[in-house]
């Protein structure tokens, strides 16, 4: 209920209650029987819903506090945090230190400019104030040295081996691992050991569950060259095979990177950096040789012989010139 709402409801209240009183005050003849009937009146006002009176009183009657600094606003259903030295405040769907799956949503108030930045580099949320990118994520406003929050979206799979410690004001109500009971301590869920993970919290003041569900996978992704020698050299062209559909892979050549398709022809060093989608990565080197591919090796064959004949030639030129 929004402020207005409980005013209106406290003031129709009242003057249907003193209508009533002043209509039946003139038929009581008895002074006693008008003081029970106005004592009535006011014992009836007291049943009014204490969330109307809260809203009449409290223009956010529907934050609910956590932490200090964090709040919960039921209506919107997000978590509200305070701009210091302003009254603006900076709304998300994720709660401080709060792990999610899926992307989050961020709503400041006007005039306040965020500042969020993934794993040290600023990023700017979408149109509707979306963040959907795995990292791990700090929200400033400008002019702030100190993040005011913090979350991390792992999406399907992570390769965060660590404690996921759940944010103050929730406890843990159920962990399991690859569909067996998981075991936690205190407030702390390991995330050690690889498998898909279900983990429900709960926060009190919000009487409100989470739910995540992510896979922990800790192994880097593999590829093999075909074409590199154990040296790591190759005579020509250098495929990666086994790549999988949610792998992905930068390309540097003699140190610039390239966009390529997953055969490597041109010469040169190379540094293929592979990523999947838990974020392990691994990092392949290797070497391919100036080669002549195709036509080229005809064209280099025919230069060759060109180059041969010009050079008998030449001799059998000087060879008759010396002669006479």
């Amino acid at each position: 209920m929004k402020e207005g709402d409980g005013r209106d409801c406290i003031s129709r209240f009242f003057r249907v209650k003193w209508s009533l009183l002043w209509a039946f005050l003139p038929f009581l003849e008895c002074k006693e029987m008008r003081r029970l009937l106005i004592l009535a009146v006011f014992a009836l006002a007291l049943l009014l819903p204490m969330r109307a009176l809260a809203g009449a009183m409290n223009s956010e009657d529907h934050l609910i506090r956590i932490t200090e600094g964090e709040s919960f606003d039921a209506d919107a259903q997000m978590f509200v945090y305070p701009v210091p030295g302003t009254e603006a405040q900076i709304r998300c769907t994720a709660a401080d230190g709060m792990y999610v799956s899926e992307g989050v949503t961020l709503l400041a108030d006007p005039g306040v400019r965020l500042v969020v930045t993934r794993g040290g580099e600023e990023v700017v949320p979408d149109e509707e104030g979306r963040l959907t990118d795995q990292g791990d994520y700090l929200v400033f406003s400008e002019g702030t040295e100190s993040p005011l929050f913090s979350f991390s979206v792992l999406g399907r799979a992570t390769s965060k081996k660590g404690d996921y410690v759940v944010p103050q004001g929730f406890r843990i109500l159920h962990v399991d691992r690859d569909g067996e009971l998981g075991s936690w301590t205190g407030d702390r869920v390991s995330l050690s050991r690889e498998g898909a993970y279900h983990i429900v919290t709960y926060c009190e003041a919000a009487d409100r569950q989470y739910e995540l569900d992510v896979t922990a996978d800790h192994t880097p992704p593999e590829v093999v060259l075909s074409g590199v020698d154990e040296k790591g050299f190759a005579s020509g062209p250098v495929e990666l095979i086994g790549l999988s559909g949610d792998d992905s892979f930068r390309v540097y050549r003699d140190g610039m990177q390239e966009e390529t398709g997953t055969v490597l022809r041109k010469s040169g060093s190379y540094e293929v950096i592979l990523r999947d989608a838990a974020g392990n990565e691994s990092v392949r080197r290797f070497t391919i040789l100036v080669y002549f591919a195709g036509g080229g090796r005809r064209a280099a064959l025919v230069a060759c012989l060109l180059i041969a004949a010009a050079v008998y030639a030449l001799y059998r030129y000087r060879a008759g010139w010396r002669v006479r």
